[in-house]
């Protein structure tokens, strides 16, 4: 076949799996302009890297810089259906500001395209804070083999470390107002030393091989969609589209034996995956298909979460494997994006609500759910029923003058008052790259307490409360065993009633009467935000 009818025939494929943008790093730009013209008529678009990005990548200079760019529009700038350049795959914290002058060139001189870049987790954050460079695309591959000394290699801990990643590199996007893209894990297998496909077009490891990552499921490529979303992401990809070459079967002789320090297998190993989201005779894998079926799912709600940003204060709740990030849309009204982390089952579970809420739309079901009081607290709830790894998004119906709001927030970012026995300690978090704020013991076995004013928290009560509870909601994490973080509250100040034992992510009402509260920290927990939020009870 020829080259341009099978680029023409798989990019038929993508569309239908509801695939709007196609990013490659690997063309040049004969093939990058006939790329793009081709994808344009399937209504696609393409991201792709300049040659001269390849040429000049060591010469960082002031010229090199323009003349990278000016090559580059002078060569691709009357291409139909590009959609933006890409400087380099994966570069490296020392290269980012040479990349930034280039993206200064080239937004001066084609300013209606997109300029961006995808990097590695430990680069991403100087990609978010040292230069121009919006949107900011990190790629999270996160799922390692078993016993694999690289990686997470649980699926427990491949989505933790998913998760820390996108909501750490979302948050710190939004605070700079950049936008926030992520490339995930397509339906790849990674092994090194010798390997087949079987008869399933599935990847089969022989003994002396090392297993690199692992193919995701069909819950977990569907999860990491919904993860990325739930964070704060406005861009969902997947590496890698075509699958690995290769002509070994079981009676190959063994190849040569590769240098590395890492685990090696002793027996075959069916790993049951694949090599890229295609198969190795070009049809669909089952990651593939679950992709574009998510994808045909969110197309509706694309303008909505085009326009959404991370709330500053979560007003809906729910118990794990459900997992919910409370966003807003520019006019405030609050949406709750919901997360199903059981990648292997389909879950029902209840989502909480704060008082103030009066109904509850899914947007991606087009249905009214039934919001319905709790025995606590005066919250709310409806239910939910979520597929393996799954997800919906829910518009949160408020009153004009009912919705819920912060009075206050500390994330501990700026030092804060009334500490004893406590500090702050600032760190990376696991994984991420990020800077992370965590409130802490600073002599154990000593507990540690953060005490305010409730007036700080929620203006002088003797002048106004609101209709419904003021919530005290704090986060952090807590040692697998014994209690560790302690909400109490004083009316004189003196004496302190616990309220809340390590009820992390739950809304806790200040008593009335109450002028003053405590968060005791123990055992090795840690704090890393809590709230104070207003409720009114709609008549």
């Amino acid at each position: 076949m020829d080259l341009w009818e099978f680029a023409d025939e798989q990019l038929g494929l993508l569309k239908e799996h509801n695939c709007n943008l196609v990013w490659t790093v690997n063309t040049n730009v004969e093939q990058l302009r006939r790329l793009c013209e081709i994808a344009a008529s399937h209504d696609i678009v393409v991201v792709g890297c300049p040659d001269s990005v390849h040429w000049w990548r060591q010469h960082r200079t002031p010229e090199f810089a323009l003349k990278v760019a000016q090559w580059a529009v002078d060569e691709l700038g009357e291409t139909e259906g590009l959609y933006g350049y890409v400087l380099r795959d994966e570069p490296r914290t020392y290269e980012l500001p040479f990349l930034d002058a280039i993206r200064e060139h080239l937004k001066r001189l084609d300013p209606t395209r997109e300029v961006m870049t995808v990097t590695m987790r430990r680069d991403s954050y100087a990609a978010v804070h040292r230069t121009g460079l919006d949107p900011v695309c990190t790629d999270i591959y996160p799922f390692f083999s078993e016993n694999d000394p690289n990686g997470p290699n649980t699926p427990s801990s491949s989505r933790a470390y998913y998760r820390t990643v996108t909501e750490g590199l979302a948050r710190q996007c939004q605070h700079v107002g950049k936008t926030f893209w992520v490339m995930g894990q397509g339906g790849f297998t990674e092994v090194w030393g010798d390997w087949y496909y079987d008869e399933d077009m599935h990847v089969v490891a022989q003994p002396g091989a090392y297993l690199h990552w692992r193919c995701p499921t069909v819950g977990e490529t569907r999860w990491q969609i919904w993860q990325g979303l739930t964070a704060g992401a406005k861009g969902v990809l997947f590496f890698v589209l075509f699958p690995i070459p290769n002509e070994r079967t079981a009676e190959s002789e063994p190849g040569p034996v590769l240098e590395h320090n890492f685990p090696r297998i002793t027996e075959t190993v069916h790993t049951g995956g694949v090599t890229g989201l295609l198969n190795i005779n070009l049809t669909p894998s089952e990651q593939m298909t679950a992709m574009g079926e998510c994808f045909a799912d969110l197309e509706h709600l694309q303008p909505l979460l085009q326009g959404l940003s991370l709330s500053d204060f979560p007003a809906a709740f729910a118990a794990p494997p459900l997992h919910v990030r409370t966003h807003k849309d520019a006019q405030g009204n609050l949406y709750a994006i919901v997360v199903n982390d059981n990648t292997n089952a389909a879950v029902t579970g209840d989502i909480i609500t704060l008082p103030g809420i009066t109904g509850i739309h899914d947007l991606r079901a087009d249905a009214e759910l039934p919001l319905v009081p709790t025995d606590t607290y005066s919250l709310q709830k409806t239910t939910v029923t979520l597929q393996a790894g799954d997800g919906t998004v829910l518009e949160l119906v408020t009153v004009p003058g009912t919705r819920p709001m912060a009075c206050f927030i500390e994330d501990f970012s700026v030092l804060p008052g009334g500490l004893e026995n406590a500090r702050v300690l600032v760190h990376p978090e696991h994984w991420a790259g990020v800077w992370q704020y965590d409130l802490v013991q600073s002599d154990p076995p000593l507990p540690g307490t953060i005490t305010c004013p409730i007036a700080q928290l929620t203006g002088d009560p003797n002048v106004h409360r609101p209709s419904g509870p003021i919530y005290v909601v704090y986060q952090g994490s807590a040692p697998p065993s014994g209690e560790s973080v302690v909400l109490s509250f004083s009316t004189d100040g003196e004496s302190f009633s616990w309220a809340s034992v390590d009820e992390l992510d739950k809304p806790i009402p200040i008593p009335t009467g109450a002028t003053q509260m405590r968060i005791t920290i123990k055992n090795g927990a840690r704090l890393s935000a809590f709230y104070a939020i207003a409720s009114e009870i709609p008549q």
